[in-house]
């Protein structure tokens, strides 16, 4: 016996997201989503996400930054005008100084839920 499964594709425009909410597994608001971005290094979705105010002291260059880019696959989309919120690990990726800035990429505009 064969069983077959059928995924639909539900495309979501990447700019719906934008300055929509950002908050952790204890609802606690961490910030909000700047930008959706491919990496073209890595081929990755991150959603970027501005710490309102926040920074983020990124070693050794001392760099400052208060936004940070996490990856989409730690990031739970709802529907629109709804929070976004950060699994445990994309959490702790934001909290991670040494998480890596995200330097060549491009801007995203359709993504794609099952």
């Amino acid at each position: 016996m064969t069983v077959t499964y059928y995924l639909t594709a539900n495309p979501i425009d990447a700019d719906s997201l934008d300055h929509q909410p950002v908050v952790n597994l204890n609802g606690e608001r961490v910030g909000m989503i700047e930008d959706i971005i491919r990496s073209t290094e890595d081929n990755q979705y991150y959603g970027m996400i501005d710490l309102e105010g926040h920074t983020l002291d990124r070693r050794p260059s001392y760099l400052e930054t208060d936004t940070v880019g996490v990856p989409l696959n730690d990031v739970l989309l709802f529907e629109e005008g709804r929070s976004l919120v950060l699994t445990t690990r994309g959490d702790e990726y934001l909290r991670d100084a040494e998480a890596r800035e995200i330097e060549n990429w491009e801007e995203v505009d359709t993504l794609y839920s099952l």
